[in-house]
């Protein structure tokens, strides 16, 4: 009986590579394929036919059809060089730019993960998830409070099926938003009235959005006029 070897060649970038299988068995299990990625086979059959001379003669048969097909998707690496863009930062707002993975492993979207305070094992977590499109970085998170220290993080995102494969969080920056304008100081009394003189008395701002300064006290006066 003839010895059969079979010749699996993976097809990549328009170019095949041999992946030889050395017996007669019709079917193999191949390793080390990439995330995602589109391969073609094509599996070719080789005699050996011994010579009178008892040299070997290689007789390759006819190519099968290709068959094509993708890898499932993985674990992203992480992204990287988070930044925020200090010139688009204001009280309610701050624009992040990042890298995207070195090893994609897919079609990823990302989430983008923000804290109120400085360490990420403060307050309660908030998230925002975005496409992997061209137009979506940098990315502008609004809604955000008034000079408040913030820390931020970005996940990158694969779904196979109903699996979401996330990456390793990204390096953290941390921020500080701009001051803003104070909500309205409440309260207002008028204590100790004389004659010519009267003491107001206030509390500040529930929200004071930064340092308060100083307070600008308005005064209309009026005459009263006896019935």
């Amino acid at each position: 009986m003839p010895y059969i070897n079979e010749t699996y060649m993976p097809y990549i970038n328009e170019t095949y590579m041999p992946y030889i299988n050395m017996s007669s068995s019709t079917s193999i299990q191949i390793f080390s394929l990439e995330p995602f990625m589109h391969y073609t086979f094509i599996v070719q059959a080789l005699v050996k036919h011994t010579l009178e001379n008892g040299d070997e003669q290689d007789l390759w048969g006819n190519p099968s059809i290709e068959k094509s097909f993708v890898t499932r998707q993985s674990e992203p690496s992480r992204p990287r060089h988070l930044s925020v863009i200090q010139k688009y930062l204001t009280s309610v707002s701050v624009t992040v730019d990042w890298h995207g993975p070195l090893l994609p492993n897919g079609l990823n979207s990302y989430i983008i993960y923000y804290r109120a305070g400085i360490h990420i094992y403060t307050t309660l977590t908030n998230d925002t998830r975005i496409a992997n499109t061209n137009d979506a970085r940098p990315y502008t998170l609004s809604g955000l409070q008034p000079s408040t220290y913030y820390t931020i993080w970005v996940h990158a995102v694969n779904k196979e099926e109903s699996i979401t494969l996330k990456s390793k969080p990204s390096n953290l920056q941390r921020f500080r938003t701009l001051a803003g304008a104070p909500s309205q100081p409440y309260g207002l009394q008028c204590m100790n009235r004389t004659s010519s003189s009267v003491r107001l008395l206030w509390r500040p701002p529930l929200h004071p959005n930064g340092l308060i300064a100083k307070y600008n006290i308005m005064l209309a006066e009026g005459r009263l006029v006896n019935p």
